[in-house]
């Protein structure tokens, strides 16, 4: 092969390795977006149920009712954890 034949081969990859990182971090950045929305949306339910706990607690609900709020508000704040693999367990 020809070196100018060799450099724009080279040319050719590096090009393709730019544009694959580019995809790439495109596509991190898409998914930390969809976890902010969900993040959101979770905390946002289990304020609900947080006032919805509060208001039946002044009004003197049953038992029954407060223990089913207090489950929905547990199970709210698991799922406004995020999960343990995009938690970090070093610094950097």
């Amino acid at each position: 092969m020809e070196p100018v034949d060799s450099a724009r081969v080279e040319e050719g990859r590096a090009q393709d390795a730019l544009a694959k990182a580019r995809a790439r971090e495109a596509d991190a950045r898409a998914r930390l977006e969809v976890a902010k929305s969900e993040r959101g949306v979770a905390d946002a339910q289990l304020s609900g149920r947080l006032a919805e706990r509060d208001l039946l607690k002044k009004q003197y609900a049953s038992k029954d009712k407060l223990a089913e709020i207090d489950q929905e508000v547990a199970a709210s704040r698991i799922a406004s954890r995020p999960p343990i693999s995009s938690r970090s367990t070093c610094s950097r």
